[in-house]
């Protein structure tokens, strides 16, 4: 017997015919139950993997109508597999897997089993982040189609034939790559192995691996442009605003410019950051600086998982997880600005350690600028190992000095904001991003404890990705739009404000946009939420009246979340109770 159709052959023909039958009248009024399939937590990255494992098989030729009996089923067995992570319960593997020999009693002879295929591995057993960074333990199923070859001297034994692969198994993940698999994997009817092994995931996804080679050129390629300065090397950033990343595209981030809020000092208020001396916790903020609810800056932390591997400047997956969390927050306050700050142990020659930190801090500030956050608002600084907070001697003690932090730095003041939106509307994309700009950054003194206390692990809720349409704007906050007291009723002057949002949509038939509400911190935080959606939804369901398709609008409430003022007065309360559009394409 021999080998049957190619795989891809099957496949098409399989399709082909299927696209073809009509479906009978009783199956199509079968209803099927709904799938519910978990959202990617933004730590998920598709990654690229490679792997092994090694084990034992249970061969059982068919023996039926010859003159052979099994004298050995059991084998060593060994497989190669290359994969690709594609949703936190999706991979995709190739594997290759060497099975062993079935041994016969007659005449010295046996045979052999090998296989390829192509296989899909379902995980579950474990929560959504866990499993977007593949991280602990995971359960998983195997569903695959290959060709599984049987070797052998004796010809009813040669044979080769494509077959369905089942298996299931458990892995445990490591948050430096490294993941350690069991697994049962049934090959075909007389084939089956259980193998113990292991997977590295690379951190990077298929189209960012080029990428290596340039960034292994950095340093010296770099080398001659970088300035540096007493108490650690600073690094000049591309100062543009509004250019999302290096594929060209920019987001249309609102532009809230006009309108920075900027408190005054006070008796009450001595430094001036909207934070009651009662409660402010730190009382010497310069003045212009965002401030969280204690009065201190709002971006200060050390960021505890934001690791990087040995000798590198690569972010690992549990470090993009981290950035995600600050980059919607800076998105959310465009007129903020932040410090990256990098250092190192002692380990190796200190320029090595300076350059290498300071490659750390750009490969952070990259990744913001990738989130679409204005690169305005970021400076970097690599320190080195010039500022310990721990003992170079032990492990424990380096690792707490190998770290990044964020400083608060003041605002981006309201006429930059305006002059550099004015500078790029005038010129091109393409343009722009040949048009580089750099800031004059400042060291910072030398600290013997840490800059910043560990970020806290609060949840910041995920604003949806802005897109840019040239010639329409209506992205940003609706001030115009009010609502009675405490209810999703839209005043009479807010209907007439959206006549306008209406009109501009119907020119951009093809746009879709995400109706956000916010409200103040007043009530709980259930309540505030579930106001803040009703009255994004009561903004949608007027422009639906209004003629726009209801497929183009979505709604989406934030609640208290994201204030863009502290909550101190009436005026700051109204401020944070608003409507914004954000465009999505």
């Amino acid at each position: 017997m021999k080998a049957s159709a190619p795989l891809t052959v099957l496949v098409t023909f399989s399709l082909v015919g299927c696209s073809s039958i009509k479906t009978p009248n009783v199956i199509s009024k079968i209803s099927m139950p709904e799938i519910n399939i978990a959202e990617n937590d933004p730590s998920f990255r598709k990654r690229l993997y490679a792997g092994g494992s090694f084990g034992k098989s249970s061969l059982k030729p068919d023996t039926e109508g010859t003159v052979f009996t099994v004298s050995n089923s059991s084998s060593t067995a060994s497989q190669f597999r290359l994969g690709m992570d594609l949703h936190n319960q999706l991979s995709v593997e190739l594997d290759t897997s060497v099975l062993g020999t079935a041994e016969f009693a007659q005449a010295n002879t046996d045979v052999s089993y090998t296989s390829a295929s192509i296989n899909a591995l379902f995980y579950g057993l474990t929560g959504v982040q866990n499993r977007s960074r593949r991280e602990g333990f995971s359960g998983y199923g195997r569903l695959g189609y290959g060709i599984v070859q049987h070797g052998s001297i004796v010809e009813p034994f040669d044979y080769s034939k494509n077959n369905l692969i089942l298996g299931f198994g458990g892995e445990y993940g490591f948050r430096n790559g490294f993941a350690l698999r069991a697994e049962v994997t049934r090959i075909d009817s007389e084939a089956n192995v259980f193998g113990l092994g292991g997977i590295y995931r690379f951190g990077m996804a298929p189209e960012s691996i080029g990428q290596v080679f340039v960034n292994a050129a950095k340093p010296a390629l770099g080398a001659a442009n970088t300035q540096v300065a007493r108490g650690g090397r600073i690094l000049n950033g591309r100062a543009q605003r509004g250019q999302n990343n290096s594929r060209g595209q920019s987001a249309s981030t609102p532009s809230l410019a006009a309108s920075v809020w900027k408190p005054k000092a006070s008796k009450r208020d001595l430094d001036g950051d909207g934070v009651a001396n009662a409660s402010d916790t730190c009382a010497d903020t310069v003045h212009g600086t965002t401030v969280d609810n204690s009065g201190c800056g709002m971006f200060d932390a050390v960021l505890s998982d934001v690791t990087f591997k040995p000798g590198s400047a690569w972010l690992t997956p549990r470090a993009r997880g981290s950035l995600d969390k600050v980059s919607v927050t800076l998105l959310a306050f465009p007129e903020a600005r932040i410090q990256v700050r990098a250092h190192t142990d002692s380990e190796g020659p200190a320029d090595i350690n300076l350059g290498l930190s300071a490659r750390r801090a750009e490969s952070v500030v990259a990744y913001f600028q990738e989130k679409g956050v204005a690169e305005l608002q970021l400076e970097t600084i690599g320190l080195g190992e010039s500022q310990p907070i721990d003992t170079n001697e032990s492990k424990e003690g380096r690792k707490r000095n190998r770290r990044v932090e964020l400083m608060t730095l003041p605002n981006i003041d309201a006429q930059t904001m305006i002059d550099n939106d004015a500078m790029l509307a005038a010129i091109s994309i393409d343009k722009a991003d040949s048009a580089k700009q750099s800031a004059t950054k400042s060291t910072v003194p030398w600290r013997a404890e840490p800059v910043f206390p560990p970020m806290s692990g609060v949840k910041i809720e995920p604003l949806p990705k802005s897109a840019f349409v040239a010639g329409l704007s209506i992205g940003g906050i609706l001030r115009d739009v009010q609502f009675s007291d405490g209810t999703a009723t839209l005043t009479a002057q807010s209907k007439t404000m959206l006549k306008s949002v209406s009109r501009q949509l119907s020119q951009f038939p093809k746009v879709r946009v995400v109706v956000m509400g916010h409200t103040d911190n007043q009530r709980s935080v259930a309540e505030s939420k579930a106001l803040s959606q009703a009255q994004a939804k009561s903004v949608v369901d007027h422009l639906v009246s209004l003629g726009i398709a209801g497929e183009r609008l979505s709604a989406e409430g934030f609640g208290s979340s994201l204030p863009v003022a502290q909550n101190l007065t009436d005026a700051d309360r109204a401020r944070n109770q608003r409507i914004e559009l954000r465009v999505l394409d």
